[in-house]
């Protein structure tokens, strides 16, 4: 993904600094609306990089080959525009080292 500078400008002054790239692995990974598999998709990612803002604890996501994290990272996917990813699907690990912790939120207000 390509941004901008205009984009992280206008990110900037929404109050949304990108902190650090992250690399989704998979394809057709969901970005959600909140950090939970119940919040409406955005959008899917595949096997890109992106700008990830913060990350907190939402809810576990296991996958097929046994692996589970409870970490979520906000990303953005567009100008002035962020979503969750759960960690499980982004290089680096159960926490993204680089990645801010965001502040406590109630899962459907992040």
């Amino acid at each position: 993904m390509h941004i901008s500078s205009v984009a992280i400008l206008a990110l900037l002054a929404s109050g949304v600094a990108a902190q650090h790239n992250v690399r989704i692995q998979g394809t057709n990974v969901n970005a959600r609306e909140c950090p939970h598999t119940g919040c409406k998709s955005l959008t899917k990612l595949s096997n890109k990089t992106v700008y990830g803002v913060c990350q907190t604890r939402g809810e576990l996501v296991k996958n097929s080959n046994g692996y589970e994290n409870d970490w979520w990272s906000k990303v953005v996917i567009g100008a002035s525009k962020t979503a969750w990813v759960s960690n499980l699907y982004i290089q680096g690990g159960r926490k993204i080292a680089g990645i801010p912790d965001c502040s406590p939120c109630k899962q459907e207000s992040c």
